[in-house]
């Protein structure tokens, strides 16, 4: 009730207060009061902003350190893993270091105390893994070899029984192929595929695990002698480990594992190993592609022009477990990385001592070619002309990823000089108007084409028809090259000098004629400029002087269908073997189908040769690692396919299957 009235006395003098003022007084105490209101609103409209900030600033605040967070833990899995890769090392300078110093010396000890006191001090949470110790546990069950003292008595010496040392070298044989294309960015895949580090282990024991159960495993141990220790140290040796070397032979129908280890010794001075010699030659290092079987896979493919599919499914049939993959990549490393050296002498001798060749080209997909989906590469051939008697036979596939003037050039270079037959590519007769000592000479095969397919048109139903196709211009243009066909056919067994002459005296005026009769033909106003007898007249107007050129020399030959049929083979290749994958995997396959071709050309066996062919690259590359030396690329024009060096037993003698097979 007090308050109450307190309420009602304020008031009433609130209200007597406003009744004494003027109406101007009442307004301004209104318009006061208003402004105070509108004050108020804006603080608090301010104050509720900053709230609003602060509330975005906290959740910032909370994102960042979430992201924070998420940093260092990938941190320390950074830091885990290259205390991993710092122990790996460590354990491989301590086999190397094993390796110079023997594995029980003090120097090695103190190396080692020493290496793993700095270890412990970068990585002090990772003291559990010690490397100081020197021990390398024992694997594998073979028997060590009792190594004689230096004195030649025949007890063992003490402390020789070996201990092998864990590798952890990279595999040599899974590295990038260092072909002409491999540095061509590839948009697709960017830097996928490299730097994919070393080779997994027990791959190789995976993969020849089959053939070992079957049975097919032959091994070798090679040691040295008391008198070879001696020599080679004169405190003495202690054997250390052995070096095993596993490779697949192919035996027609069969696969054989062959193991040769080899022992390695450490002298007691202390400075350094000695091993025995090792009589097999590795193909590619921690790799059981044996010459033999990169033979087999090179015929099988290039000859026989099966998938890697199918070979990968043959040789697991006959226990090796290899991928599909393994089978592509040991094909594309056989010709980027073993048969180039080959390729380029052959190239070499091409291009400067051969005059007369004949050229081709045609198209080939790549799919990782980095020029989009649209793009053709081409594979260029180049052969020795089919009239060459004296010469060798060659036949050189290139693999080119267009077929411009620029790509010609690239493959023939500055230094060739001569005769090219070929078709009326516009490119070639730049090549002729561009390059002096070069000529084009063109194919007659090409000139009647056009012609025959007028002729094929025609239809020959009835006799009224088939009378007007002999009447037509196409069949009697047919009829005059047909005539110079069979005159240059019974020249082909003459020499070049007797041939040249007689196309002088014989084939020239058939060749006059048969222009000077088509120059009367353009002018028959019954045919239609469209037609295909009337491009075809034009054609060999268009190339006549080309068409010319092979009456000037007796080695230029009337046509190029020798080229063609070369052609053939790679054309089933590529249809059957599907699409290649990659530049360097393209060039391979060229740099092979070069090699395999020219091997059949010049009547070898090819499976034989290629077999004999890439143990003597093996073992040229193992003598020049052991010399350090390099071998000169001249050394390797013995093993030519062409080349009277080369064993006779690689050779098909021609005469005795002939007889063999009328006998049949």
């Amino acid at each position: 009730m007090e308050l109450k009235r307190v309420l009602l006395i304020e008031n009433a003098a609130i209200v007597s207060a406003l009744r004494k003022m003027s109406a101007d007084e009442l307004i301004e105490l209104l318009l006061s009061e208003r402004e105070e209101h509108q004050k108020a609103e804006d603080r608090l409209k301010k104050e509720r902003k900053k709230n609003k900030e602060l509330k975005k600033a906290c959740k910032d605040a909370d994102e960042m350190n979430s992201r924070l967070a998420e940093s260092i833990n990938n941190l320390e899995k950074e830091k885990s893993l290259l205390a991993e890769k710092v122990r790996d090392t460590a354990e491989y300078y301590k086999s190397a270091m094993a390796n110079l110093y023997g594995s029980k010396s003090e120097k090695l000890r103190s190396i080692m105390r020493e290496a793993a006191g700095r270890l412990d001090e970068l990585l002090p949470a990772e003291k559990e893994k010690d490397i100081s110790g020197t021990e390398s546990s024992v694997s594998g069950d073979r028997t060590d070899p009792q190594v004689p003292d230096s004195t030649g008595s025949e007890d063992p010496v003490p402390g020789s029984e070996p201990e092998k040392v864990k590798r952890t070298e990279k595999d040599s044989s899974c590295e990038n192929p260092d072909g002409s294309y491999k540095n061509v960015p590839n948009p697709r895949k960017g830097n996928k595929g490299r730097n994919k580090g070393k080779k997994k282990s027990g791959v190789k024991d995976k993969q020849i695990s089959g053939l070992k159960e079957k049975g097919g495993c032959h091994s070798e141990e090679r040691v040295l002698s008391a008198a070879e220790l001696l020599a080679a140290c004169e405190a003495g040796c202690r054997f250390h480990h052995w070096e095993t070397v596993t490779h697949v032979e192919y035996i027609p129908g069969k696969l054989v594992v062959h193991e040769e280890s080899v022992a390695v010794y450490t002298k007691n001075d202390g400075t350094g190993t000695v091993r025995a010699s090792r009589e097999t030659a590795e193909l590619f290092r921690n790799c059981v592609l044996s010459p033999s079987l990169g033979a087999f896979l090179i015929t099988s493919r290039y000859m026989d022009y099966l998938p890697c599919y199918h070979i990968h499914k043959k040789l697991e049939r006959m226990g090796l477990s290899v991928s599909r993959q393994t089978v592509t990549n040991w094909n594309r490393m056989l010709g980027d990385r073993k048969l180039r050296v080959i390729y380029n002498r052959m190239k070499r001798y091409l291009v400067t001592e051969l005059h007369y060749i004949q050229a081709d080209e045609t198209p080939q997909r790549v799919q990782d070619d980095g020029l989009g989906s649209g793009s053709v590469d081409r594979v260029w051939l180049f052969r020795s002309s089919e009239l060459l008697r004296d010469g060798p036979k060659i036949i050189l596939f290139a693999f080119r990823r267009g077929r411009s003037l620029e790509d010609l050039q690239a493959v023939l270079t500055e230094e060739f000089s001569g005769y090219i037959t070929t078709d009326a590519y516009v490119v070639y007769h730049s090549l002729d108007e561009q390059k002096e000592g070069v000529y084009v000479t063109n194919c007659w095969a090409h000139s009647r084409r056009l012609l025959a397919d007028a002729v094929k048109a025609m239809e020959k139903k009835t006799e009224a028809q088939k009378q007007k196709v002999l009447d037509s211009v196409s069949w009697k243009a047919l009829s005059k090259i047909r005539d110079i066909y069979h005159m240059e056919n019974s020249l082909k067994e003459l020499t070049a000098e007797e041939r040249k002459r007689q196309r002088q005296l014989v084939i020239r005026p058939l060749v006059d004629d048969f222009f000077e009769w088509i120059r009367e033909a353009e002018k028959d106003e019954s045919l239609s400029k469209k037609s295909k007898t009337m491009r075809g007249i034009r054609y060999c107007l268009n190339q006549e002087t080309y068409l010319r050129r092979f009456l000037e020399d007796g080695n230029i030959p009337l046509d190029n269908s020798a080229a063609e049929r070369v052609f053939r083979s790679y054309v089933l290749l590529r249809d059957r073997c599907g699409q290649i994958t990659s530049l360097v995997g393209a060039e391979a396959t060229a740099i092979i189908m070069s090699i395999v071709e020219t091997a059949k050309a010049n009547g070898l066996n090819v499976e034989a040769y290629m077999e004999y062919l890439l143990t003597e690259i093996a073992r040229a590359e193992k003598e020049e690692k052991t010399s350090g030396m390099p071998v000169s690329e001249d050394y390797y024009d013995q093993f030519l396919p062409w080349s009277s060096e080369l064993p006779e037993h690689l050779r098909i003698q021609h005469q005795e299957k002939s007889e063999t097979q009328n006998e049949a």
